[in-house]
């Protein structure tokens, strides 16, 4: 294993831990449910994956937080402030948009029905958005 507890303490603490039962599975799907309702909580979500997927097109792109920097043209202290998973930065919809342009992307921000599961596999979808631009539909 590549973490830092010993074999015996896992073992000893997997030994020492109830197993699940129906009713505490219940209960965590209540919380589930619950947070999947909490807008502070799927807003700090959100912004944890489009750090991810930045983070992930940076890597496929060999860019450092350096050449993001100049890229967008703010300070590499400004940059960093957008991975510091402490302070999580409150994103506008402009500074989505220029990171997303410096890599090469778009951001698409769209609305679901509230029971579509949110998960991370439909929420990244970096790779496949690259050079295409929809027009904005009239209204």
């Amino acid at each position: 294993m590549s973490n830092n507890i010993p074999d015996h303490e896992l073992e000893a603490f997997l030994a020492a831990t109830p197993p699940a039962t129906a009713e505490s599975m219940k209960a965590v799907q209540d919380e589930a449910d619950t947070l999947s309702r909490d807008p502070e909580y799927l807003s700090e979500l959100l912004k944890t994956r489009f750090v991810l997927d930045i983070v992930a097109a940076m890597r496929n792109r060999g860019m450092s937080q350096s050449q993001l920097a100049k890229a967008i043209g703010k300070s590499r202290q400004y940059v960093s402030t957008i991975f510091d998973e402490e302070n999580a930065t409150n994103f506008t919809i402009e500074t989505m948009t220029m990171l997303a342009s410096c890599l090469g992307l778009e951001l698409d921000i769209s609305l679901c029905e509230h029971n579509r599961k949110l998960t991370h596999a439909n929420q990244s979808r970096f790779s496949s958005k690259a050079g295409k631009r929809k027009k904005r539909p009239t209204l």
